[in-house]
Formats: structure tokens, C-alpha cells, sequence
């Protein structure tokens, strides 16, 4: 959680002069970029955090703009990574999982199980 050091001036009756104001700004944003710097973004975008990590995040998410736009960003970044990096699988793997699977639907409507799985007029491949 992010801690505020909020002091009140010593000048008077409790007024606060610009410049305790302007550390308490600086400290609230600074723990905001420590906390973006910290990698939970990341963490939680991949789906590495905890269940109380991802419940402190998306409280935090939905009270500081900051955050949301850091997300965005991650998240596009993470999304041109992935895109950069993808393979295309072997043209012969699609056929084999359709019919890997038309077989595991066929065999939880009630068809007897027969090896090699004999492909039929109901086959959806």
C-alpha cells in the first residue's frame, strides 16, 4: 500500500504553505512511480501476482489514472512482443486437433470407443 507523509506547517494556526503542500505532492507521486516501477503491472498483466496482490492492484488501478495509463502501455508493449515473436504452428496440427477433438465429443455423446477413431458420415472434420 502506498503511505502519504502529509506534514502540517509549523508556520500558524494549521495553514499549509505551499511548500509542505508541494512534498506531499512529490511524495504521493513518487510512491506512485515507485510502485509502477516496482514490476507488479507486469506481474499482473503475465497473471504471476497472488490473490492479494492482484486484489491490491485493482484497487489501486481504479483510484490512480497513472496506473491505468501505465497498463495500457504495458499492455501494448507486451501484445507488439507476442506478435513479434509468434509461430505459426505446422499446417498438419489444426486437422489433428479438430478431429482430436470431434473424438472427445463423440465419446461424451455416448459413442463407443474404438482405436484408431473411425471417422464416419457424423464426423465434423
Amino acid at each position: 500500500m502506498i503511505e502519504v507523509n502529509y506534514r502540517r506547517s509549523v508556520f500558524g494556526s494549521g495553514d499549509t504553505s505551499n511548500y509542505f503542500w508541494d512534498c506531499f505532492v512529490f511524495k504521493f507521486m513518487s510512491d506512485i512511480q515507485a510502485y509502477i516501477a516496482s514490476g507488479i503491472i507486469e506481474s499482473y498483466l503475465l497473471g504471476f501476482t497472488s490473490e492479494e496482490e492482484s486484489q491490491e492492484f485493482e484497487s489501486m488501478l481504479l483510484q490512480y489514472p497513472e496506473i491505468q495509463e501505465e497498463v495500457a502501455v504495458v499492455s501494448e508493449s507486451l501484445e507488439t512482443i507476442a506478435r513479434t515473436h509468434e509461430i505459426q504452428p505446422d499446417p498438419t496440427v489444426k486437422p489433428f486437433l479438430m478431429a482430436t477433438v470431434d473424438f472427445i465429443k463423440r465419446m461424451e455423446g455416448g459413442e463407443t470407443p474404438s482405436f484408431p477413431p473411425i471417422l464416419n458420415e457424423n464426423s465434423s472434420i
